[in-house]
């Protein structure tokens, strides 16, 4: 994985494709085996913006605030150099990027539902899943059983 080190989790990764911003779950589909095909010796074009900066604006908040589930539970964070050239100049994951949970727990995530409950997602989940999962917009029923 690229950066080793605690700098994988924290650094922010070029990767290429429309995003889900532009084009949907094929799009986000195209920048996610972008983003794993990131060579493992790059270094991160960015590791102190992630998660930690927000501002109350548009359209800088959806810049700052890293977190969406376009890429898979513990992978990469991911700018997108062609989808969004405002935060792929700055560092930033951005709302054409990927910025997925990660942790330390060996195989996934823990995660709070809108329920309150706290599940465990698998690092392995469907990517359909995961971002069905992360929005009601879809409408879709998931199993508990396939994360």
């Amino acid at each position: 994985m690229p950066g080793a080190g605690s700098n994988a989790k924290r650094g922010v990764f070029t990767a290429s494709g429309p995003g889900m911003k532009t084009g949907g779950f094929a799009g986000a589909t195209t920048l996610i085996a972008s983003c794993k095909g990131v060579p493992a010796t790059t270094v991160s074009v960015n590791s102190d913006h992630l998660s930690n900066t927000a501002f109350a604006t548009h359209p800088w908040f959806l810049s700052l605030v890293s977190y969406n589930h376009v890429g898979s539970p513990n992978s990469l964070n991911c700018l997108n150099s062609t989808g969004d050239s405002a935060t792929a100049s700055s560092g930033y994951v951005g709302p054409s990027g990927s910025a997925p949970a990660t942790s330390n727990h060996p195989g996934g995530v823990q995660v709070c539902m809108a329920d309150g409950s706290v599940r465990f997602v698998r690092d392995s989940v469907a990517q359909n899943i995961w971002m069905a999962i992360g929005t009601r917009f879809g409408k879709e029923i998931v199993d508990a059983g396939g994360f």
